[in-house]
């Protein structure tokens, strides 16, 4: 199978099934492309509580290539338990368990990642656009493959987002959907000295990246939606300088399939 009939094969692969309460967005990466497959279920259980189960799976490319199907980007579980406190007031627990592929001398084979996010959520509408803002807290966890090492096996991370969407036509059926979403955080790093020895430090807490998505999204009915957009993602690498990738996604969005 030559690399052209892999790639169409790839790309036809990223239809996601997932929340209508807005896009997935992808895990950070270190490539210059990715592309991203995912499938969420999200079913409602009573009139508060919601769960939603996401398998998620990406290739990516290196920074200084645009050859997507190059390496592993992650693969990985994620499930997330929402409360609905009011019409505009929620709050989730989530998990996560994954795994990110990497091919650098500054990277093991690959990092195993277990991590918690309680998020709160607010959502509110103005002047017809609905608007939702999150405030999230990630306490992730990495582990290498046996035999090797990696230095930084702790990180703490806020992310705050807000999403507009916004309808295009009298009947509501075509949407532009824009999402920002800002990272600070702080890793737990090892300092070694002279004489083989070390200890473990938190570097400073700052500002890490920015990811905005622009999505169109069209409404078949109030069960099923597509979504088609792009992620940009802006980080700062191992140097402290920013550098970009884009995601690009086309989305299948199917509410509450065992209710239908």
């Amino acid at each position: 199978m030559n690399n052209k009939f892999k790639l169409i094969i790839f790309i036809l692969s990223t239809i996601n099934l997932f929340s209508a309460l807005g896009q997935i967005t992808p895990q950070g990466q270190n490539g210059k492309l990715v592309a991203n497959a995912a499938v969420q279920v999200e079913q409602k259980i009573g009139k508060r509580f919601t769960s939603i189960t996401t398998v998620a799976y990406s290739r990516r490319s290196q920074l200084n290539n645009t050859n997507v199907l190059q390496t592993l980007g992650f693969t990985g579980l994620l499930q997330d338990f929402s409360y609905r406190i009011n019409k505009k007031w929620s709050v989730s627990q989530g998990q996560f368990y994954g795994r990110f592929g990497f091919d650098d001398p500054q990277h093991p084979t690959y990092l195993n990642e277990a991590r918690l996010y309680p998020r709160l959520s607010y959502k509110t509408e103005w002047k017809g656009i609905a608007l939702t803002f999150q405030f999230r807290t990630d306490f992730r966890f990495f582990y290498p493959p046996p035999g090797q090492t990696w230095n930084n096996p702790f990180e703490f991370r806020n992310r705050l987002l807000g999403r507009a969407s916004i309808p295009i036509d009298k009947s509501k059926k075509v949407f532009f959907v824009v999402i920002t979403e800002l990272f600070a955080l702080t890793d737990k790093d090892y300092k070694s000295v002279e004489n083989g020895s070390g200890h473990y430090y938190y570097t400073p807490y700052k500002f890490h990246e920015d990811r905005t998505s622009f999505f169109v999204r069209y409404k078949f009915n109030e069960n099923l939606f597509g979504d088609v957009g792009v992620l940009n993602q802006i980080w700062r690498v191992a140097d402290g300088k920013l550098t970009i990738n884009h995601q690009f996604s086309i989305d299948l969005v199917i509410v509450n399939p065992f209710s239908m």
